[in-house]
């Protein structure tokens, strides 16, 4: 898993410095990682559920959390080393749970766009 998170980005950056546009990639990884999840499924025989609601919430899902971060990605990685993108990537749950701790520590002092989150520390 670690292998092929951390490949993306040598990838992206192959793939930017070959004039391949950041969402094609994107694209192309994506259709890569579905087809690859739906073969897994269909050979444990699950079956994808047909209910438009499902399709709805997979699709806004999948553009906001995976479409739209790994495009910016890509952008940004044709602009630093593919190496500090994978390294700033990675940071990210520290810098999540860094963030969390510092709001705590301020004592719900600090407006966020979740009123009731702060109330909770």
């Amino acid at each position: 898993m670690g292998l092929i998170w951390g490949l993306q980005f040598s990838l992206a950056k192959i793939a930017y410095a070959s004039g391949i546009h950041p969402f094609g990639f994107t694209l192309a990884i994506s259709v890569s990682a579905a087809c690859l999840l739906a073969a897994v499924a269909r050979f444990r025989g699950a079956r994808l559920p047909l209910a438009k609601r499902f399709w709805v919430y997979t699709l806004i899902a999948g553009a906001t959390a995976i479409a739209i971060p790994n495009s910016l990605a890509v952008l940004v990685v044709g602009h630093v080393p593919a190496g500090l993108a994978a390294v700033l990537n990675t940071l990210s749950p520290l810098m999540t749970v860094l963030c969390l701790w510092w709001g705590r520590a301020r004592a719900c002092r600090i407006p966020t766009c979740c009123p009731g989150f702060w109330r909770a520390c």
